[in-house]
């Protein structure tokens, strides 16, 4: 049903971000040589270079501490017409040379000045130079090391520290490539909501009416509104996909209210949509499997075909629970139920004194029928049912207010699993219908769509 229908369904998003917090990052920044992470801090130092510096560094290879090449990483060149489209770091990335040194040791400060003549040594052509240590280093002794190493080097020496590293992991929403790179496990975790727009209509209209519902003085005489409007919230909060017990509460506050009224129809499509929420929601086959009897218990004496047609959608539903073993076929009693059902449309169709009723009964007595003879797999059986419909299509012509539209997108929904010549009878029956009552737009779709199909 939700892949069918997702307008009936939740659109909002949940996203389980990783959570973790500064306090544990920086102490596994500070812990990784005792773990021998030294090869993923590299890791790590390049991939945040590419996303915070530039975004075009060389992977080397060889030994750890840079191999032959005596830098861990340098830049290669890039066309400008590619580097003049990067919004990361500056343009110069891609033009000039610039080695990059990862470090975890704990003494910072000799090592950065042995990486500094190492890279030096090479006689490449660096315009700068990048150093990467995951301890701390403050601005003062930071700044002292970056000045000294720049003018020994004769070109830029710029040294990035845990608390740089922290901040843009933290500031940039960098905290995966972190926890990816790095290996760090992570137990807890916190969930984003995203709303989709029909979430976001259906939570204002849920709002106003339960402002309109706690207001005592609003329904004096038009309890039936009441009722209308606290049903109307219960459909809400199921598309919200509010908890069950929220969902299930108003319903059965709608069900309550309706009591007291006790308007057959209106306690009827109350029982309806909670005997559908239990199904397609909550797969609660007992709760479907009983409400189905209250659903037909108040339908008795009903002489409407569109309101009959209710308890038709919960029958077609019993057999594929009883086929699945969700109820059990003495349970179920799908036979006594078709029969009380055909008993009932059998009674409206013979009303000929409303045409479009009866006609609408008789469309239901034959997709009963059609039920049957998918389940008997015998052609010739499914062969008169789409003739059968065939005749109810001609005589809708007649009838304005018969509802073809509905009929069509079920022949449309069949046609996916039928391909005969009796049926393709049928279905250009129902397109010619459509292109008069509608456009010869939509019925040229009908017949791309029918195309379609029988490729398939």
């Amino acid at each position: 049903m939700r892949a069918r229908h997702p307008d009936l369904f939740s659109d909002t998003r949940i996203d389980e971000i990783p959570h973790l917090s500064k306090v544990h990052f920086e102490y596994h920044l500070d812990t990784l040589t005792s773990r021998k992470q030294e090869y993923e801090f590299e890791h790590f130092c390049r991939k945040l270079a590419e996303k915070e510096i530039c975004p075009n560094l060389r992977v080397q290879t060889g030994p750890t501490g840079g191999g032959d090449s005596k830098v861990d990483s340098e830049t290669y060149p890039v066309a400008p017409e590619i580097a003049e489209r990067w919004w990361i770091g500056e343009l110069s990335a891609g033009s000039e040379r610039w080695a990059f040194a990862f470090s975890a040791k704990k003494a910072w400060k000799p090592k950065v000045k042995a990486d500094v003549d190492n890279i030096l040594s090479t006689g490449r052509d660096y315009k700068r130079i990048y150093f990467f240590t995951n301890q701390f280093a403050s601005d003062k002794e930071r700044s002292k090391q970056e000045d000294t190493l720049s003018k020994h080097a004769g070109i830029s020496v710029h040294i990035i520290d845990r608390t740089w590293i922290v901040e843009k992991v933290y500031s940039n929403d960098r905290l995966d490539l972190a926890i990816s790179t790095l290996g760090i496990e992570v137990a807890s975790s916190k969930s984003m909501r995203h709303s989709g727009p029909r979430d976001a209509a259906r939570l204002a209209e849920l709002e106003e009416l339960d402002k309109q519902v706690a207001d005592p003085t609003r329904y004096q005489g038009v309890r039936y509104q009441l009722v209308e409007d606290c049903l109307r919230s219960a459909i809400l909060a199921r598309g919200l996909e509010r908890p069950r017990n929220e969902v299930e509460s108003r319903f059965l506050q709608a069900d309550r209210l309706a009591r007291e009224l006790d308007i057959r129809q209106q306690r009827m499509r109350i029982a309806y949509n909670r005997a559908w929420t239990a199904h397609w929601w909550y797969e609660d086959y007992p709760a479907f499997n009983q409400l189905y009897d209250e659903v037909e218990h108040h339908l008795e004496g009903s002489t409407q075909a569109i309101e009959v047609e209710r308890l038709l959608n919960l029958w077609q539903l019993l057999m594929p629970a009883v086929a699945i073993g969700r109820i059990s076929a003495q349970e179920a009693n799908v036979e006594p139920r078709r029969e009380c059902l055909v008993a009932m449309l059998q009674e409206i169709a013979a009303d000929t004194a409303r045409p479009n009723n009866a006609l609408q009964a008789r469309t239901e007595l034959t997709l009963i029928k059609a039920t049957q003879a998918f389940q008997s797999g015998i052609a010739d059986q499914q062969d008169a049912v789409w003739s059968e419909m065939s005749n109810i299509v001609d005589e809708s012509t007649a009838l304005g207010t018969y509802p073809v539209e509905q009929l069509s997108n079920l022949v449309q929904e069949i046609g996916q699993h039928i391909d005969s010549p009796t049926f393709d009878a049928l279905y250009e029956k129902v397109v010619d219908v459509i292109r008069q009552r509608r456009s010869e737009g939509e019925a040229g779709e009908a017949y791309s769509e029918r195309g379609f199909q029988k490729l398939k």
